[in-house]
């Protein structure tokens, strides 16, 4: 027992010792230490309650997000036996019918489809829609769709259907449902009506249609081509763009799009003081409609330049200066808001340098244009300066992204120009290794992308460089056989493309060059025993190389039953 009062009257003594070393500690505390101390106490107080409400948080942002997501939701579409026998299930067909709808997006965002100035820059182009294929069964996320349905945070387009055969096997039909209505009927047969091929190609017109519901402008795009009815449609669907959206950026896309139909109805006009009124107007109204955007401002600038180029043609000083004046300025203005656009500093770089060789033929009339060109040249620091950047911004994209085409062909072109520029100085060594980088670039943009057209083009010109400089002459059969396969793909894409834009690689300066470039080449090719016309007889090219053969022209949206 005194063992026992003994060891209490001690743990008294400890206890009564801790609490005053607690109380002095506590006042030497400064006090928000104090109060944070305090604060944590009641937190883990609490720890049960604040662990329920931090996992209700995390799982409340991706479960917002879901019912925010619009999508485009394909329900398993409802195929006969004799199909589903074969694996084609309703599964399947749902998803043949996603891949022929992201067919036509992807196509819309090549370099060969779509209008020239939205080709040179994809990220202008509206992504395409997210399509969901809704499998049977129950499925987690559904019930997020379900919540966004009903709070009206999602825009969501349902498509439903069913594929029927005829009694003889011989022919297949396909009815198709948006949102719950009655939209499409299609049929193939009666020959192979039941193989895969035809299977597929019950998608082809649904696709095009659902395409022009859900992302009209893209829809749009795809009927850019170098038929005159499917251009009709697609000025079609950019005024009811242009009528129903409030959407900035889209309604500027829809007058973008407007621009290069008026550009393709302009350029066969007389290039009198009105020439390409119409094209600069709807440029004008892209800018009105999303000041921010800096590609209006660069389209626009390139094409107030091609007025001032034909009011210098007509001697109309006064009009040629107050254009070049407008497109600098629009140029400047696509420079400052887009700082990583190298595409923007190209075409600023290639404005500078033509202005100083009008600049040097207004100094000294006397001088004939290649002189003039060269001269201007040699004073072109600010146009070195911006091919410098576009390639800095090149490659700075190329770090995140070393399989984007658009990448090596801004390096590429932009090194191309700039060994004119040391040419035009006389630096010969710094010369040649531009040309380098800019094949090595421009080769690789070409693989990257079979429907380029710029690369193709770019590419050829550079071949004629090198070819021109002292080379070693077994590299001349590899350059010559790589300028053929460059010529056949551009010829090839340029016949799919819209005339404006055709002509566009054979006008004016840019047709000078490139014309110069294909009779050098040919000179080097009859030299090795190549045919002595094949570069100058387009009726003698192949139908299509292997890299123009991967081009599937996707149908253009039209009023379906």
């Amino acid at each position: 027992m005194k063992i026992s009062r003994l060891f209490l009257k001690l743990r008294d003594l400890i206890q009564n010792w801790l609490s005053t070393v607690k109380t002095w500690l506590v006042s030497k505390v400064p006090p928000p230490i104090a109060a944070l101390g305090r604060w944590f106490t009641r937190l883990f107080r609490y720890w049960k309650f604040v662990t329920a409400a931090l996992t209700a948080i995390v799982l409340a942002v991706p479960l917002y997000a879901e019912m925010r997501r619009s999508t485009i939701d394909i329900e398993p579409i409802a195929v006969p036996k004799q199909l589903t026998d074969r694996g084609l299930t309703p599964v399947v067909a749902a998803q043949r019918l996603r891949d022929a709808i992201n067919s036509i997006v992807i196509s819309t965002g090549s370099s060969m489809a779509g209008p020239e100035f939205m080709r040179s820059d994809p990220a202008f182009m509206q992504r395409g829609p997210e399509i969901v294929v809704r499998d049977v069964g129950f499925h987690p996320e559904e019930i997020a769709v379900w919540l966004g349905n009903r709070l009206h945070l999602r825009h969501q387009w349902v498509v439903s259907g069913e594929i029927t055969i005829s009694k003889d096997e011989s022919q297949l039909s396909l009815r198709v449902r948006f949102n719950g209505n009655p939209f499409h009927n299609s049929r193939v047969g009666p020959s192979r009506g039941t193989d895969e091929e035809s299977f597929d190609g019950l998608f082809v017109q649904p696709a095009a249609g659902i395409l022009e519901l859900t992302s009209p402008y893209l829809a749009a795009v795809a009927c850019f081509t170098n038929d005159q009815t499917h251009q009709s449609i697609a000025r079609e669907i950019a005024d009811r763009i242009i009528a129903t959206q409030r959407d900035g950026e889209e309604v500027a896309r829809a007058h973008d799009l407007l621009a290069e139909l008026a550009w393709e109805r302009d350029y066969k006009k007389t290039k009198n003081t009105s020439w390409l009124n119409d094209t600069v107007e709807e440029y004008r109204k892209a800018i009105e409609a999303a000041s921010w955007l800096s590609n209006p401002y660069r389209y626009r600038a390139w094409f107030e330049n091609k007025q001032a180029r034909a009011a210098q043609a007509r001697n109309d000083v006064l009009l040629a200066r107050i254009k070049v004046q407008q497109a600098k300025e629009d140029f400047q203005r696509a420079v400052q808001l887009a700082q990583t656009d190298a595409d923007a500093r190209n075409d600023f770089g290639d404005f500078l340098l033509e202005q100083n060789e009008l600049d040097a033929i207004a100094r000294n009339p006397k001088l004939d244009r290649a002189a003039a060109r060269v001269l201007g040249i040699r004073h072109a620091k600010e146009a070195e300066e911006q091919y410098n950047n576009a390639i800095k911004i090149g490659q700075d994209s190329m770090l995140n992204d070393r399989s984007n085409a658009r990448n090596y062909l801004r390096i590429g072109y932009a090194s191309f120009r700039l060994s004119g520029i040391f040419k035009a100085k006389g630096e010969h060594e710094k010369t040649l290794e531009q040309l380098r980088k800019a094949f090595a670039a421009l080769d690789r943009s070409t693989e990257l992308d079979q429907t380029n057209i710029d690369a193709n083009y770019d590419l050829i010109l550079t071949i004629d460089e090198l070819l021109r400089r002292p080379h070693d002459p077994n590299s001349e059969q590899p350059l010559v056989s790589r300028a053929w396969n460059a010529f056949v793909d551009l010829n090839y894409l340029l016949s799919k493309s819209p005339q404006s834009t055709a002509d566009f690689y054979v006008e004016d300066r840019e047709g000078e060059e490139y014309n110069n470039a294909i009779t050098n080449i040919q000179k080097f090719d009859q030299a090795q025993g190549g045919d002595s016309d094949r570069f100058g007889n387009s009726s003698q090219f192949p139908a299509l190389t292997v890299a123009a053969s991967r081009i599937l022209l996707k149908p253009c949206p039209r009023r379906l039953n």
